[in-house]
């Protein structure tokens, strides 16, 4: 007896002392210059349990950071302590956390196709504010990734030019507050189930294709709905919104009756009561809001607003050679512009809505526009010149990578990643799809609504201001299948990580069928006579699966399903290796003892 009671208190005093080592949390200091406990961000998660507090003085660290564990970074000085990659891959990777702030940092320059400067997977009650997430290379500033319960907050998020300043897929309930989103190709974009998500009080500004963007799926199972955008400043956006959802999602608070300010909102506030007399159209379906608040002044139709001037740019040309200058993107809500000036940097002027001038002399130069309306009232914006010496530019090397055919209501992937420039670098990616929609990007997603050979235009642009463009054929057939067959498919597991096998199974199809045609989704397809095979993803990611079943007369039918890939990881278990080793010891000894 007294020997059990003696082996159950070594038993309590080890966990007690295990549980005292991982509850413990304490500061770490980072310093660069070597004055604190590390000298790298990635040496004190390392060196940290859950809820230390991670403490990061001013400089520039050269490094891809992994977060792993449930604790906080915290820069000293926002404009001047900056994480900044050190290679190919995501700047700040946050993994499969519970508990985390990221706060008082600058995160920049992602380096890699699809490398973000902030990427969340699997995360939740994370809060990033009081940043600066700046200049990924060809991706977004932050990408959340089946996250639930993120707070961005008092962020600047500028200049992902390739991609979205933040990128929401499989994300839900998180809240993105009074931050300023600039300069990226997409300012906000939801996908995939994100849903319930709040975008309060933020500006919006001159994000070159969307401001916000909430993109419909292949099936309506995974639209993102619930989503609230309220009190948004949207202002000199390529567009300022798109919505394809059709309803599922409010473009203002249905409790507090309050929308959002819109630059191009051509309607009144003749009541004076702060709201617009008429609701703004959201492009791409169904959707409205309801409750302008717009650039109102309190003076309702009869005060003047100022015109909103918009030089166009960055523009680019050569010495002696005329550079091409747009100002139509130009508006006044309340009236209409009666004069546009452009001052061309180079002690020289001129007028118009669209004009050319030619330097002398190489340089960049900063060309000003003033345009004034029919009141009086005037507002300037300008504009970046290149001029380069004069050379022959090799045009970009545009190339499509998409499958030939595919079906009604598929989301097909179009790629131009294989594109090139042999004497520069491609800035601009467009692709029309010859059925009136239009994408930007270098890879984007697309679904046809009627079957039909359509002719697939991919333009690209250099940074010299040189474009080139492709074309190809893609054939969509009716989704609705053949009288005698009907496509089942089930993946398990329909989550994995990578190079597990999967498990892909038909045999619930219906109908007299002789072939099978899966397309993985990874550029890997297979046809086979039976119902069932098997298949391992070499990367993560998300994947498309088709499903294709053949009849003995050639009748079809097609389904499609998501298979997810996750990367593998592996954590050790902390802390308790040696008090488990000491458990075991004595209980050998003690049973040794009783024999």
């Amino acid at each position: 007896m007294r020997t059990e009671a003696l082996l159950l208190a070594i038993i309590v005093l080890i966990i007690s002392v295990a549980w005292s080592l991982q509850a413990d949390a304490k500061d770490i200091i980072v310093d660069k210059s070597g004055g604190g406990d590390f000298t790298t961000i990635s040496e004190a998660i390392a060196n940290a349990v859950d809820g230390d507090r991670i403490i990061v003085r001013p400089g520039i660290y050269q490094e891809n950071v992994l977060v792993d564990k449930n604790v906080s970074i915290e820069g000293e000085n926002r404009e001047t302590t900056v994480i900044e990659a050190s290679s190919d891959g995501h700047t700040v990777k946050l993994y499969k956390l519970a508990h985390c702030t990221i706060s008082n940092l600058t995160i920049q320059n992602a380096i890699g196709t699809g490398n973000d400067n902030i990427y969340l997977d699997e995360c939740s009650n994370v809060t990033i504010r009081d940043c600066t997430i700046r200049n990924s290379a060809s991706s977004d500033g932050i990408s959340l990734y089946r996250c639930s319960y993120i707070t961005i907050t008092n962020c600047s998020i500028l200049s992902n030019k390739q991609g979205n300043g933040i990128f929401f897929i499989f994300s839900s309930n998180c809240v993105v507050k009074n931050n300023n989103i600039s300069g990226n190709l997409v300012g906000i974009f939801l996908q995939y189930q994100s849903c319930d998500n709040t975008i309060s009080g933020n500006i919006i500004k001159e994000n070159g294709y969307i401001g916000v963007r909430i993109s419909a799926s292949g099936t309506s199972t995974y639209n993102p709905s619930g989503n609230v955008i309220t009190e948004n400043i949207f202002t000199l956006n390529g567009q300022n919104a798109e919505d394809t959802t059709d309803g599922l999602n409010f473009w203002y608070n249905p409790e507090t009756k309050q929308g959002n300010y819109w630059d191009d909102y051509q309607g009144k506030d003749a009541n004076n009561d702060g709201v617009g007399d008429t609701p703004y159209q959201i492009p791409g379906g169904n959707n409205q809001d309801i409750y302008v608040l717009g650039f109102f002044q309190g003076g309702g139709a009869s005060q003047n607003k100022k015109p909103i001037a918009n030089a166009g740019g960055d523009y680019y040309g050569e010495v002696n050679k005329p550079v091409y200058l747009d100002a139509s993107k130009s508006y006044d809500s309340d009236g209409y512009i009666v004069s546009y000036t452009w001052d061309f940097g180079d002690g020289t002027s001129g007028n118009g809505k669209k004009v050319s001038h030619t330097y002398a002399a190489p340089g960049d130069y900063i060309a000003t526009l003033t345009v004034k309306d029919d009141d009086g009232a005037v507002d300037t914006d300008t504009a970046v010149v290149h001029i380069y010496e004069t050379a022959v530019n090799q045009k970009p090397v545009p190339i499509i990578t998409v499958k030939s055919h595919a079906h009604v209501g598929e989301l097909i992937e179009f790629n131009a990643s294989k594109s090139y420039d042999p004497d520069g670098s491609i800035i601009n990616y467009v692709w029309k799809f010859g059925d009136g929609k239009v994408d930007h990007g270098k890879t984007v997603f697309h679904s046809y609504s009627t079957p039909g050979v359509y002719r697939v235009e991919l333009v690209v642009v250099d940074n010299g201001g040189f474009s080139n463009s492709t074309n190809r054929n893609i054939t969509i057939y009716s989704s609705s299948g053949g009288a005698g067959v009907k496509a089942h498919l089930s993946i398990e597991p329909n989550t994995a990580y990578v190079n597990s096998i999967i498990i892909f199974n038909a045999t619930g199809s219906e109908g007299e069928i002789e072939t099978y045609i899966w397309e993985f989704g990874d550029g890997k397809n297979l046809t086979t006579s039976s119902p069932v095979c098997n298949h391992t993803y070499s990367k993560p990611g998300t994947y498309f699966v088709n499903l294709t079943v053949v009849g003995p007369d050639g009748e079809t039918d097609k389904v499609s399903e998501i298979v997810v890939i996750k990367e593998n990881w592996k954590k050790d278990t902390p802390g308790f290796g040696i008090p488990l080793a000491l458990l075991s010891f004595i209980i050998i000894i003690i049973m040794r003892r009783r024999t």
